[in-house]
């Protein structure tokens, strides 16, 4: 299994979702970890079973989490409780269309667990491979990375 096919599965899929669920615009930038070490970030996890084995772990900032969240609950921010569940949906929907799309396009079954948000997440040791993808938006900039372990 190529690495390029599936990070560009996930960079698609966080174009697209993110444009048609949120109006935002993700432009690509090169890999420049640095930007993080300045300013608070928040993680959310989701893992992949059956034919891919992967973390995906989206990285940023606490205010970028909050325009999302406002965006997804259609204006103003939900109670402080229901944050986590909103960004995670929010994963949730696009790591579903990039693992829709891999599935489609290599005629086998992956399937995402649950999305994890900070101290919910727990890394497996036996990843093999990352890519690391950061976007730039009018509202901050997020990182993905993804932790592939092979395949089934």
């Amino acid at each position: 299994m190529e690495m390029d096919v599936v990070s560009k599965a996930f960079e698609q899929a966080f174009v697209s979702v993110s444009q048609k669920l949120l109006g935002l615009q993700l432009q690509r930038r090169k890999q420049d970890k640095e930007i993080f070490l300045q300013q608070p970030v928040r993680q959310i996890m989701i893992c992949t079973s059956g034919y891919l084995r992967m973390e995906i772990i989206c990285d940023m900032p606490e205010s970028m989490v909050l325009q999302i969240v406002s965006k997804m609950y259609g204006g103003g921010l939900p109670p402080d409780e229901q944050i986590p569940l909103y960004i995670k949906e929010y994963i949730n929907i696009v790591c579903g269309h990039g693992v829709s799309s891999l599935n489609n396009t290599l005629k086998k079954v992956s399937r995402l667990s649950v999305p994890f948000y900070q101290s919910e997440i727990r890394h497996e040791d036996v990843m093999k491979e990352q890519m690391d993808v950061i976007f730039d938006t009018e509202i901050g900039t997020m990182q993905v990375e993804l932790h592939y372990s092979g395949v089934e």
